[in-house]
C-alpha cells in the first residue's frame, strides 16, 4: 500500500502514524525538525516557527530533507518574513504567496481553518468563506448548521458566538422540531446575529504575543472565570514583562459552555466555570512550552474561593468532586478575588456584538491593573461569611441505649465474637421495624 485513500475512517490514523514512524526513524539525524513535526503537525499541515530568520530557514531545510527521505514532498510553504520566502523555490510556495492578480488577498491563507494575513502577521475570521445563503425558512437545523460553520478553536470570539449558542438552547427549551420554522422573534434575533458575524473579519488579532518587546524577563499566566444563567467558562491571559519594565497582556485562549437546561444554583455554576479555567490553564501552559514564573486564577465569587480553600471532603458530592479536581490541577493559594466589572470572563456570560468586542480592551488585554506592577493589583480578604453552608457535608450520628433485658442477655454471652453477632442481630431487628439508621455508634 503506497497511497492513503481519502474518505476511509482509518485514513487519518494511517497518515499520521506513517509520518510519525518516519520521523522517529530519522530523529537522531534531524532532532529539531523531528520534534517540530511530532508536536506541530496535524494530518498534513505543519504550523511552526522560529525566533529569527536564520533559524526559520534552517528548520525548513531540515524538515524538507527529513521528509524527502520518505518520499514526502513538502510544499505550499508560507511565512510572514520576506527573507524566508526568498529561500523557497516558487513551485514549493503556497499559491496565495505568489498571487499577483489580487494584491489585497495576496499573502492571505488559511491554516487549520483560521485565516492568516502574512503581510501584517495577524489572524482573523474569514466570514466570506464561511457564509452560506440565507435559507427561505429558518429552522433549528439551519441554526445549528450556521453555528457549526463558525470555526473558533482558540475562543477569540466567544462573546459573539455564545449568543448563537444561547439561541440554539432557546429552541431546545421551546421543544421545536428540527424542520419546524422558528418563532418570529427568535428568527429575527438569529438573523441579526448572522449578519453581525460578517463583521468579524474586521477584527485583527496579533499572532505574536512578544512582538515589539525586548528580552522577556517575566512571564505570567492569569486565568479568569465567571458564570451566569446563560453560560460559564474561563479565559487565560499571558502577561509579559521585558527587562526595560514594559508590560503587555494578551488573550491566549477561552472556553465556554452553556448552562444546563436543568437549573443549578449560581454558586454551582461559578464552580463549574472554575473547573473549566483550571483545565484550560494547564492546557495553555503545556501548549506554550515556555517557563512561567507565576500562575494565578481569578473569580468574582467569594463562595467558590471558600470552597476551593477548604478540603474537598468538607462539601457535598457535587461540590466536593469539582473542588478536588481544581485542587489537583491548581494550588488553592493561586485563587484570588476580582470585581465583576473587571472580570473579562463576564463578557462571554452575557454576550457582545462584534462592534463591542472589537473595542473591548478588557477582553483582548484583561483588566487595566494587570499591566501595572504587582503592588497595584487588587487584594480582597476572604472570610468564612461567604461560605455556602447548604453545600456542607452533614453527618448523622444515631445512638441507641439498650434495655435492661438486653444488657442481661449481653452479659451472659461469654465470647467477644458471639457478642458482635448479637449486636448485628439487634441492628437488623431495629431496621426491620422501620427505623432508618444512617450512622451507628456504639461503645462497649
Amino acid at each position: 500500500m503506497t497511497r492513503v485513500t481519502f474518505g476511509v475512517k482509518s485514513s487519518p490514523f494511517v497518515s499520521e502514524s506513517t509520518i510519525r514512524a518516519h520521523v522517529e526513524r530519522h530523529e537522531d539525524e534531524f532532532p529539531l525538525a523531528a520534534a517540530e513535526v511530532k508536536d506541530n503537525m496535524y494530518v498534513d499541515d505543519l504550523d511552526t516557527g522560529a525566533d529569527d530568520v536564520e533559524s526559520a530557514v534552517s528548520l525548513r531545510q531540515d524538515v524538507t530533507e527529513m521528509m524527502k527521505k520518505g518520499s514526502f514532498h513538502t510544499r505550499k510553504w508560507a511565512s510572514n518574513h520576506v527573507e524566508v520566502m526568498e529561500t523557497i523555490p516558487e513551485e514549493d510556495c503556497a499559491p496565495e504567496m505568489i498571487n499577483e492578480s489580487d494584491e489585497k488577498e495576496r499573502g492571505t491563507l488559511k491554516t487549520l481553518g483560521v485565516a492568516w494575513d502574512t503581510q501584517t502577521d495577524c489572524l482573523f475570521y474569514d466570514a466570506t468563506t464561511k457564509a452560506k445563503a440565507k435559507p427561505a425558512v429558518e429552522t433549528k437545523k439551519t441554526m445549528l448548521s450556521r453555528l457549526a460553520s463558525t470555526f473558533d478553536p482558540i475562543g477569540n470570539y466567544t462573546p459573539v458566538t455564545i449568543r448563537g449558542k444561547c439561541m440554539i438552547k432557546e429552541a431546545w427549551i421551546r421543544g421545536l422540531e428540527w424542520d419546524e420554522p422558528l418563532p418570529d422573534t427568535l428568527a429575527e434575533e438569529f438573523a441579526q446575529w448572522r449578519l453581525d458575524l460578517e463583521k468579524l473579519r474586521s477584527i485583527k488579532i496579533q499572532r505574536c504575543f512578544m512582538k515589539g518587546m525586548g528580552n522577556i524577563a517575566n512571564v505570567q499566566l492569569h486565568g479568569f472565570s465567571d458564570s451566569s444563567e446563560k453560560a460559564y467558562g474561563g479565559a487565560v491571559y499571558l502577561r509579559l514583562e521585558d527587562e526595560e519594565g514594559n508590560i503587555e497582556c494578551h488573550l491566549v485562549m477561552s472556553k465556554t459552555r452553556l448552562a444546563p437546561i436543568k437549573r443549578k444554583t449560581l454558586p454551582r455554576l461559578e464552580l463549574c466555570g472554575a473547573v473549566i479555567l483550571a483545565r484550560l490553564k494547564n492546557y495553555v501552559m503545556k501548549a506554550l512550552r515556555i517557563e512561567v514564573s507565576k500562575s494565578l486564577c481569578w473569580t468574582d465569587s467569594m463562595v467558590v474561593l471558600n470552597w476551593i480553600r477548604r478540603p474537598a471532603g468538607t462539601w457535598r458530592t457535587f461540590v466536593a468532586n469539582r473542588v478536588q479536581e481544581i485542587q489537583e490541577r491548581t494550588e488553592p493559594h493561586e485563587w484570588n478575588h476580582v470585581e465583576g466589572k473587571e472580570n473579562p470572563a463576564d463578557l462571554f456570560t452575557r454576550g457582545l456584538k462584534v462592534d463591542e468586542l472589537r473595542e473591548s480592551k478588557l477582553w483582548w488585554h484583561g483588566p487595566p491593573w494587570l499591566q501595572l506592577p504587582e503592588k497595584s493589583w487588587p487584594l480582597s480578604e476572604i472570610t468564612d461569611e461567604d461560605t455556602c453552608v447548604e453545600e456542607m457535608r452533614k453527618s448523622v450520628m444515631v445512638m441507641q441505649r439498650p434495655s435492661k433485658d438486653a444488657k442481661a442477655i449481653e452479659s451472659s454471652i461469654p465470647s467477644w465474637t458471639n457478642r458482635k453477632s448479637f449486636i448485628c442481630l439487634r441492628i437488623h431487628q431495629r431496621t426491620t421495624w422501620g427505623r432508618k439508621i444512617t450512622n451507628l455508634y456504639m461503645t462497649m
